[in-house]
């Protein structure tokens, strides 16, 4: 089996350390892949991946990146062998229709968790698909995942994914205002921890991020902290705006994921 990673940010970096070898990597920052240049091939482009590759891991940014990476102009379609298996991470709806028109399989492997998470092999893998084409992924995605969870048909992996982002993204928010309110009453923000750590209330996720807003409090405009919280607004807006999608789809109106999508930002920021 050879394997192949697309996408080498701080998520898809972490993530591609813990695949074996043979590897061929490719990014289009060039000293992202540096780090892999004692273990792995460092592609030239996302179609000479294909050419080196059985099973594809993809962590992009966003749909359009997926696009490009899977069927624009030198991509994966274009160079892949038939029979290629791709693994879509990024939280983007996939371009399986036109893959398998070149006996290319492509399913959705959404991943909860942090970088670190990756490389402690904590993730959690959500996919959709076909089962068959799911097996002969398992060695890619046991590399660095605990659990991998097969919704069902193709996108509902993703559906998944997109509920459980909306719920941490109601949580962060939540977890802003309430301690903004308890300082402005002038009651120490502790208490508040204590009461919700006592009732349930404060998850993993919530506590990280309040220590985090907490050690950077003093910080201003352009800072890395300001910087990450926009980041994180962008994300957010664009996982929101496929939940949202996701439930008109099935005849849901996400009340509070469309409310969340139009203020997030204002509030973390």
């Amino acid at each position: 089996m050879r394997f192949g990673f697309i996408g080498l940010g701080d998520l898809g970096y972490a993530m591609a350390r813990m695949i074996p070898e043979p590897l061929c990597v490719f990014d289009v920052s060039a000293p992202a892949m540096e780090p892999f240049r004692d273990r792995a091939r460092l592609a030239t482009s996302a179609g000479e991946v294909g050419q080196h590759a059985d099973l594809i891991g993809l962590c992009v940014r966003n749909d359009q990146d997926v696009c490009d990476v899977i069927s624009g102009a030198g991509g994966l379609i274009e160079h892949a062998a038939p029979g290629t298996v791709i693994a879509v991470h990024s939280t983007v709806m996939e371009q399986a229709a036109r893959a398998a028109e070149r006996g290319i399989f492509v399913f959705d492997a959404a991943v909860s968790g942090s970088a670190d998470d990756a490389l402690q092999k904590r993730q959690v893998c959500m996919t959709g698909g076909d089962p068959e084409i799911l097996a002969r992924a398992r060695p890619l995605l046991d590399s660095f995942s605990r659990q991998i969870i097969h919704a069902g048909a193709l996108g509902q992996g993703m559906v998944l994914k997109f509920a459980n982002n909306l719920t941490t993204y109601l949580q962060l928010a939540a977890t802003v205002e309430s301690y903004a309110l308890v300082e402005a009453a002038g009651i120490d923000p502790q208490m508040l921890t204590n009461v919700m750590a006592d009732n349930g209330n404060l998850t993993r996720v919530m506590i990280l991020y309040h220590q985090y807003r907490t050690e950077h409090a003093a910080e201003t405009h352009d800072t890395p902290f300001w910087i990450a919280q926009q980041a994180l607004a962008g994300l957010a807006e664009k996982d929101l705006h496929h939940a949202i999608e996701a439930g008109a789809a099935h005849g849901l109106e996400l009340r509070a994921a469309d409310a969340i999508r139009t203020h997030f930002r204002a509030i973390i920021t």
